[in-house]
């Protein structure tokens, strides 16, 4: 009696396939041939598929190991996917999505966009015609990777098709992509996709390149007035403005400051400092701007104007020098950047930009902080090594 291969017999062989390529730096390894066609009606599983499955994760964890960066891990993923017949590839996908473990983000999402690059749309009409458990899942991975390259057809079909998913979330990340697209092409259709999926809070924050006659009015009407925020929302909205048109942007603010009372908008008062502080316009449109931000939330300006400094990684930024002069914190952005420079081995070239004898006094005032907020013999001797670290940098001596 002959032997008759499985549903997953030939996966298994791709799987294999993958698992060689990733220990061989990326060989085209041929899959086998078939052997047999299947049975009619055989549908099995096959008992080895889970842990052949496995090996594909684990052989996607040696190459992330191996020399070489992303891209490359990546190009060595798809050569030996390229050894796979397409049917092939879909079981593996279906079955794959079903399992407990699954196969690592990288591996799957290689695999889909090989199928995209041989079969086009044809591979999302392909995932509508799954009719197992995994069709939901499968579906919006896929719809997920088309959006990637075509963000306005992924949304078509996703409007097209999101009643057939339970999920009233199903297609979120196809969300994602298209408000990125809708951010460079206007307002009124930012806010058509953010009206999407609304949620009471939104699940995801992201920095959107706005297009050059957005109307961020009309976007930042629509946030605040809302009951419902978008799943996925813009974070930078009031800071990008406020680069491009600082008074508008202050205004707004000052007229709209429950704004930032909802969830994951608090950081919005800091980006907008920013935009002001680096956006160009003449000094008096900037202090303008800074004193009408003065009255937004009042208690939260100290803390907006320390965490902008905080990430400055101890290097002196002129538009945030400016900033501090313009509003008086000159010396707390002066401390707090060298402050942040406790774990450095050398100081940064932006440090010129002060006196020297304005920095000798940040140094006293930062070693007294120091000492003071940690009292142990470890921090003493970090503190010693750091002191001399800076006076051998800025001239100074002993």
């Amino acid at each position: 009696m002959s032997a008759t291969p499985s549903r997953w017999m030939f996966p298994a062989a791709c799987v294999l396939a993958i698992a060689v390529g990733a220990m061989l730096g990326g060989a085209r390894v041929k899959a086998p041939e078939k052997q047999a066609a299947a049975k009619s009606g055989e549908r099995g599983h096959g008992g080895g598929a889970k842990d052949l499955l496995e090996r594909v994760n684990a052989s996607a964890q040696d190459a992330a190991l191996t020399p070489g960066g992303y891209a490359e891990r990546m190009l060595m993923l798809r050569r030996t996917l390229a050894s796979c017949e397409t049917e092939a590839l879909w079981e593996l996908l279906e079955y794959g999505t079903t399992l407990e473990k699954r196969p690592e983000w990288d591996v799957t999402f290689a695999l889909i966009n090989e199928l995209i690059d041989r079969q086009g749309w044809g591979a999302w009409e392909r995932v509508l015609r799954v009719e197992s458990g995994a069709r939901q899942r499968v579906a919006g991975m896929v719809l997920y990777q088309f959006s990637r390259r075509d963000p306005w057809k992924a949304y078509e079909e996703w409007q097209q098709h999101r009643a057939e998913f339970d999920s009233a979330t199903w297609g979120d990340a196809v969300i994602s992509e298209v408000s990125l697209a809708a951010a460079k092409t206007s307002a009124d259709k930012l806010v058509e996709v953010f009206r999407q999926i609304p949620q009471v809070e939104s699940n995801e924050m992201m920095s959107m390149e706005f297009a050059p006659d957005f109307d961020f009015r009309k976007l930042l009407d629509h946030l605040a007035g809302d009951n419902y925020q978008p799943y996925t929302a813009s974070e930078n909205t009031l800071g990008v403005w406020a680069e491009r048109s600082p008074l508008e942007a202050a205004e707004w603010l000052v007229a709209h400051p429950n704004y930032l009372d909802r969830e994951y908008r608090e950081g919005e008062l800091q980006r907008t400092l920013e935009g002001v502080a680096k956006g160009e316009m003449d000094e008096e449109a900037r202090r303008e701007a800074f004193e009408l931000l003065a009255r937004v939330k009042p208690e939260e300006q100290k803390h907006a104007w320390e965490a902008m400094w905080e990430e400055s990684e101890g290097k002196i930024s002129a538009d945030y020098l400016r900033a501090a002069d313009l509003t008086g914190r000159r010396e707390d952005y002066l401390r707090i950047a060298l402050y942040e420079t406790r774990g450095a081995e050398e100081l940064d070239p932006s440090w010129a930009q002060v006196p020297l004898a304005e920095r000798q006094e940040i140094l006293a005032t930062v070693e007294r902080q120091w000492a003071e907020k940690h009292p142990t013999v470890v921090e003493a001797k970090a503190r010693e090594r750091w002191g001399r670290m800076v006076r051998q940098a800025w001239g100074m001596g002993e």
